[in-house]
Formats: structure tokens, C-alpha cells, sequence
């Protein structure tokens, strides 16, 4: 269970080290600068409140490019009709006696109504709506991918997805439901313990932007639950994804794109990839501030 907050949080930092999250992308010759966002799919107060530099970062932009366009109401009901289970149950994958500790775990985590339903999803999907459930007593209601792009669309910003719903759900499918499932009961029995100590020790290295510190922490923590394949399909191929689908809105808009923080360090990494097409991208300094 060692790696499963950095999967669901931002996944690991595989690559070279830089020392900021948000990166400034400009091209001879074209007078659109567009920045790219390393993202944390959490809800915490002191992770979401940024200062002025971000925010003009955020404000010159006329489109925000996210993994996925969350206000499209068609594609996010494909999406969830893609993570459910559909010629599997958790009964086909536990024993009873592990299907209790499972229902229970969830029952003791979400509303009634809402366990009904993740207990009918793949195991991925239970753990990432458990893990990604907002805080209730913190002033944010929203992961920060959802938040940033609710706050785009309401300034009127240009909303894009570098991939469909059905897409990112399809990475998933590098792992099997047998192996989801193994993955989510040790997330079950080990319930607050592990996991929310690293999830700790995360979050510290993201609001210090010590991109390297998430890699090295993550690679000491590594198991068998991100094998190869599945870090392959949810992180390098998708990385080709994005930048194809990325390089021609850079020609024609300015953009602000959000995406998960593994996506932007490494060999395979957005960064990477944007300099061998072309593009300067430089660090932007920017504080995290108390909200």
C-alpha cells in the first residue's frame, strides 16, 4: 500500500529534478505564453490558496487545458459508466468474510447511498473516491483539478481536455480487477495508518515544490502495486497523449494546463517533450499562501 496516496495524489515524479511547479512556455516567433501547472488531487487548504504571480498566470491565459473537461456532462457520465464493474462483482474477487471488511471500511467513510454505488465500481475507483473525498471542515469542497477548472469556466476561459473521460479510465485497465482488488483491501486493513503518514510527507515536499524530494520519497516506498506496465500506460503514454493534443492549442491560444505533477519532470515529461519541440519553458517562482 506504500505507493497508492502518490497514484492517486499526483503518482511519483519519475526524472530530473526541477524546483517548481508552475513553468512558464513561451516559442520564437509567437507571442502566446502559456504556462504549465504540476496539480495535487487534494482538497487541502494550504495546497489550494496561491499568490498574486500564480493568479496572473492563471488570469492572462484565455483557455485552461486540464487532463479532462469536467464540465462536460456527457463525458463525465461516460466516465463513471466506464468504472463500473460490469461482468464482475467484489463478491467474484473476496471471500465473504473480506467483502464485509470492505463494505464496512466504505460504510464507515461515505454516506449510505454513495457506498451503494462505489461498492459497484472497480476497486481503483473505491480507493480514488475515498482517498479524494474533500476535507469537511476545510473551506475547499473540491480536489484542486475540479476547483481550478470550476473557477476557469466561471471567468469564462476556453475549457479543453487533453484526453476523454473514457480515455483516462481505459489507463486504468493496465491492472487487472484481481490486482485492484488485492491493492484495495490492504488500503481497507491498514485503513489510517501508512497510508496518511506518507500522504503527510507528501503534501509537505509538494507545498515546498521539491519535485525531486516526491520522486526520491515515492522510489523508496515503491512495491509491487505500480508495476511497470501500469505506471507505463498511466503515465508515458498518456504524456504522449497530452502533447499531442497540447502543441497545437499553444500555436493559436494562451494556456494555462493543469495536470497531475508526474506528468512534468522526466526524460517522457511534458517539460521534456515541450523543449524538444521548440519551447522554452522556465521556472515561474510562486509561495503557496495561508488561506
Amino acid at each position: 500500500m506504500r505507493n497508492l496516496i502518490a497514484l492517486f495524489c499526483f503518482f511519483p515524479c519519475i526524472g530530473f529534478a526541477q524546483n517548481s511547479l508552475l513553468y512558464r512556455i513561451s516559442e520564437d516567433g509567437n507571442s502566446n505564453i502559456s504556462y504549465l501547472f504540476g496539480t495535487m488531487h487534494t482538497s487541502d487548504s494550504l495546497l489550494n490558496t496561491f499568490d498574486k504571480t500564480w493568479w496572473n498566470a492563471f488570469d492572462n491565459c484565455n483557455a485552461f487545458v486540464g487532463e479532462v473537461n469536467a464540465t462536460d456532462t456527457v463525458e463525465m457520465v461516460s466516465a463513471f459508466n466506464e468504472s463500473l464493474m460490469k461482468d464482475t462483482s467484489l463478491s467474484d474477487l473476496y471471500s465473504e468474510d473480506e467483502l464485509d471488511r470492505v463494505r464496512k471500511y466504505v460504510l464507515s467513510k461515505v454516506e449510505p447511498p454513495m457506498a451503494m454505488v462505489l461498492m459497484r465500481m472497480k476497486p481503483f475507483y473505491i480507493m480514488a473516491s475515498i482517498i479524494q473525498t474533500p476535507d469537511g471542515d476545510g473551506p475547499f469542497h473540491e480536489v484542486m483539478d475540479l476547483r481550478l477548472q470550476r473557477i476557469a469556466s466561471e471567468n469564462g476561459k476556453l475549457i479543453i481536455g487533453l484526453e476523454s473521460n473514457k480515455e483516462q479510465v481505459a489507463s486504468v485497465g493496465a491492472m487487472s480487477l484481481k490486482d485492484q482488488a488485492k491493492m484495495l483491501l490492504e488500503f481497507v486493513d491498514e485503513g489510517e495508518g501508512m497510508g496518511r503518514d506518507q500522504l503527510i510527507e507528501l503534501e509537505k515536499y509538494y507545498q515546498q515544490q521539491q519535485l525531486m524530494a516526491m520522486y526520491d520519497f515515492t522510489l523508496n516506498y515503491n512495491d509491487l502495486y505500480a508495476p511497470e506496465a501500469m505506471m507505463e500506460s498511466l503515465v508515458d503514454e498518456r504524456n504522449n497523449r497530452f502533447m499531442e493534443r497540447l502543441l497545437p492549442l499553444l500555436k493559436s491560444n494562451t494556456v494555462f494546463c493543469a495536470v497531475g505533477a508526474l506528468h512534468l519532470p522526466g526524460e517522457k515529461g511534458m517539460i521534456n517533450q515541450l523543449r524538444k519541440n521548440g519551447y522554452s519553458v522556465d521556472e515561474v517562482v510562486f509561495k503557496f499562501e495561508q488561506p
